[in-house]
């Protein structure tokens, strides 16, 4: 499938999650400037699109959902 990202002007802040407004975070007062559909695949998918066996090094970066993400490959 897709899924919509928000896009920033400091892009280590782009996301499809919405952004931590506490006080706390100092990127709390930055506002998206577009957003961008963006592709959503499954490891399997991804392994089949590569032909590939086995992964060696897989790196997550999900915000919080990476068990979810193994869970789901």
């Amino acid at each position: 499938g897709a899924c919509e990202l928000d896009i920033y002007d400091f892009s280590v802040l782009n996301s499809v999650l919405p952004m931590d407004r506490s006080s706390t975070n100092r990127f709390h007062d930055r506002k998206p400037i577009g957003k961008e559909s963006v592709p959503v695949l499954t490891l399997d998918r991804v392994a089949e699109e590569y032909n590939a066996s086995h992964i060696d090094v897989l790196k997550i970066d999900t915000q919080g959902y990476d068990l979810q993400v193994l869970r789901g490959g």
